[in-house]
């Protein structure tokens, strides 16, 4: 019969033949288990790891005929195996326990290999270090169930069980191995994967310069398959004079210095020329001599072209600079000069070394140098700061200057300064010379206003002297002396008068006065002024008012009545036949505030050339010298007109053709007047007959009497009208006076009255006077 140990190497051979035909991971160490465990008797194995402070079970091989199974769970706090553990450790083989002494720190792990049979007992442990992990380490555990007589572990059973430990060590040791090995393949793939999706060209190139490797991104790029690259000493065309750089570049990488970088051109199978940058990084070998050099880039194209475009248009801003007329200034955030251009150099006759690097303080005048931090604060908030400034020059001179100033993209700040020298010098000439002739508008208002009144003192006493003349007895020859020299003497006051107005009005000491006045009533007694000239000339004079035309506004009655004497004098001058109309229209208003009055004088005379009327309002200026000599005048009166209008807040305007008249309206803004009385209430509803020959004047009447309240119905001729039709007669002929019970008689002022009318008003028509009359009429 064998003995013990043929056995147990038996046992130990067939195990190792298992695993050296290849059988691995659990079944290896099955087989390897149960071979040994039969021939060692050993009831239980066990793979015991040591981790994270604990004792925990890896693996449990139980031989069945022992005993029954059962699962042995092992999980010890490691401070209660510490002290064998180290025993473990410093051992050249299994750490053995015997029954009859037992290791105290085993007790613990004893009672836990416990099987639950009572009669069974857990009497010997072998113990070996299979791999050690860092602070983790695992360990081979066998446990025998033997009766109280067991004097414990043989010397060849420790052997084979370190034998066994060791194989077991094998397998594990292999499977590790095998792990890593596909761990390391997956990562490669990986790897490879990662490289593949970079969008950097890579590169890697042998000694020999044949291409080992080459990413997707780089095929991409050159239009190539990898199967066409690898094992090709294969480059891009480069131009020539980019490949010696490139060829420079890699010939200086030694051990020391690896790693280069060059950019260069390539062109493309299309022709296109691109750039790109490389990394190049090579390895050696420890005679130093190069591996292998891998090279990562990526495409430059748009760098360089934006770069490129840059550049230009650094030269041009430079280009621009320079040839700039001003002085332009580059100031870092301290305000210190970081640049200037050649005119600033000249504007301040420094040069540009004596300027770069000196604070704005130093340049700009004491006087002027506040405020600086609050436009550098509007400056770096994006705004534009403009001014006037004066600097100082390096001689000590003063330079007038204007300055723009901005912030720029890159931060700095951006100064032009132009020299306005000139400008002062002639903005100060120009101040002079207004002074001067304000002065001397001064002088000559003065003077023509202190002649004139000297000039009006014995004009007076002409005037006057010639009315107490013409109160004696005188032949008629000697009258018509005295009425010539009234006239010429009345002239010469309206010309005085005139200048004195033009020259009070241009020395600026016209002054208007805001007093209560009756707008209709003005019109009214200017007319009646000039009513003895419009007869004279046989002109119909008429006046016409809208009813809602205040009854009371605020203004100058006197320089209004001036303005209106002047327009209504020169129709009367200028027109032979047919009428002058005055109207009077309000414009809307809101209650309480100015109103809009509106005034205009139309006449049907000669008219005005187009291109005379816009020199009509000058001083001494008619529209032409032919008017002068048949109508006379000094060509004042317009001229005072506009400038009293533009003083009283309106503008004249004028409408005119030859032959067709000419309108004159102007527009002014008047507050209203205090209410003289009530309103007068409307008229009973009687009927009025109009008869009147003048189309203007028939229709302004017409107007009024409609807005009293009355029918009325005006015609020029009443021949055909039945008579006993109306209560009352306005006429301005006397055979129309039996076609109504009540009639007024329109007459002319200076004529004699009419017989048979109940009332006279004479015209120009007064409204106050038409109205009393009516009123009388039908009470």
């Amino acid at each position: 019969m064998p003995s013990q140990e043929i056995l147990h190497a038996r046992a130990l051979a067939e195990a190792a033949q298992l695993v050296l035909e290849g059988l691995e991971g659990l079944a290896a160490i099955d087989a390897v288990c149960h071979s040994l465990g039969e021939a060692l008797g050993v009831d239980r194995f066990l793979l015991v790891e040591v981790a994270n402070g604990h004792l925990g079970t890896l693996y449990e091989w139980i031989r069945p005929a022992s005993a029954e199974r059962g699962t042995i769970a092992v999980d010890l706090p490691l401070r209660e195996v510490e002290g064998w553990l180290a025993t473990v450790a410093g051992a050249t083989g299994p750490a053995v326990s015997r029954r009859v002494a037992p290791h105290a720190a085993l007790g613990s792990l004893a009672q836990r290999l416990h099987h639950p049979r009572a009669d069974l007992g857990v009497d010997l442990l072998a113990w070996q270090a299979l791999q050690s992990r860092g602070l983790d380490h695992l360990h081979l555990v066998a446990a025998r169930f033997a009766a109280a007589a067991d004097e414990g572990w043989s010397a060849a059973e420790v052997e084979n069980l370190a034998a066994t430990a060791r194989l077991l060590s094998t397998v594990l040791h292999r499977e590790e191995r095998r792990r890593q090995d596909a761990d390391q393949l997956d990562d490669a793939h990986a790897l490879r994967s990662i490289i593949d999706e970079q969008t950097e060209l890579i590169v890697r190139r042998t000694d020999s310069g044949t291409i080992a490797f080459v990413n997707e991104a780089f095929c991409r790029y050159f239009g190539r398959h990898r199967e066409d690259l690898i094992g090709l000493s294969w480059r891009p065309e480069i131009p020539a004079q980019d490949q010696v750089l490139v060829d420079f570049r890699l010939a200086n990488l030694t051990p020391d210095n690896p790693v280069a970088a060059v950019e260069h051109r390539v062109v493309l199978r299309g022709g296109e020329v691109r750039w790109l940058s490389w990394t190049d990084r090579a390895r050696f070998s420890a005679e130093g001599t190069i591996v292998d050099v891998q090279s990562v880039g990526r495409d430059v194209t748009e760098q360089r072209r934006a770069e490129e475009a840059l550049r230009r248009s650094e030269e041009q801003f430079r280009s621009l600079i320079e040839q700039a007329p001003e002085g332009i200034f580059l100031l870092d955030l301290d305000l210190v000069f970081v640049e200037v251009n050649l005119r600033a150099c000249a504007l301040l006759e420094a040069s540009r070394s004596q300027l770069v690097g000196q604070h704005l303080t130093a340049i700009l005048h004491p006087d002027d140098q506040g405020g600086l931090d609050d436009e550098l604060r509007q400056a770096l908030s994006g705004a534009t700061i403009s001014g006037q400034r004066r600097f100082v020059r390096s001689d000590g001179q003063i330079l007038p200057g204007e300055f723009i100033a901005k912030q720029m993209p890159d931060g700095r700040l951006l100064l032009m300064v132009r020299d306005i020298s000139e400008r002062k010098r002639y903005e100060q000439a120009l101040i002079e010379a207004k002074e001067e002739a304000e002065e001397a508008s001064r002088t000559k208002g003065s003077f023509l206003a202190n002649m004139s009144h000297e000039l009006r003192t014995p004009l007076t006493g002409i005037l006057g002297m010639s009315e107490l003349l013409q109160e004696t007895e005188l032949g008629d020859d000697q009258r018509d002396f005295v009425d010539t020299l009234r006239s010429c003497a009345g002239n010469l006051l309206v010309l005085i008068n005139d200048a004195l107005d033009y020259a009070k009005i241009e020395a600026g000491r016209m002054e208007l006065e805001s007093i209560p006045f009756a707008p209709v009533q003005l019109v009214e007694d200017t007319l009646q002024l000039l009513s003895e000239q419009a007869r004279a000339k046989g002109l119909e004079l008429v006046s016409s008012a809208s009813p809602d035309v205040p009854a009371s506004l605020l203004g100058d009655p006197q320089r209004l009545r001036q303005v209106l004497t002047n327009l209504v004098g020169n129709a009367i001058k200028f027109t032979d036949s047919g009428e002058i109309e005055v109207r009077l229209t309000p414009h809307p208003a809101v209650p309480g505030e100015e109103t809009p009055l509106e005034l205009t004088v139309r006449d049907t005379g000669i008219g005005i050339e187009p291109g005379s009327q816009e020199r009509l309002f000058q001083a001494f200026v008619q529209a032409d010298s032919s008017t002068t000599r048949k109508y006379g005048g000094t060509g004042l009166g317009l001229a005072i007109t506009k400038r009293l209008v533009e003083l009283m807040g309106g503008a004249i305007h004028l409408s005119s053709a030859p032959g067709c008249g000419s309108t004159f309206s102007f527009t002014l803004r008047l507050p209203p007047g205090p209410v003289p009385g009530a309103r007068p209430q409307p008229l009973p509803p009687r009927r009025v007959l109009l008869v009147v020959a003048n189309d203007t004047l028939r229709g302004a009447l017409a107007g009024q009497l409609l807005g009293w309240g009355l029918a009325v119905q005006a015609t020029p001729d009443p021949t055909s009208l039945p008579t006993g039709t109306w209560d009352l007669v306005v006429a301005d002929r006397p055979e129309v006076r039996d076609l109504a019970p009540r009639a007024i008689a329109l007459i002319p002022l200076g004529d004699r009255g009419l017989d048979g009318f109940a009332a006279q008003v004479t015209r120009p028509v007064r409204l106050t006077r038409l109205r009393e009359a009516v009123e009388e009429c039908l009470a």
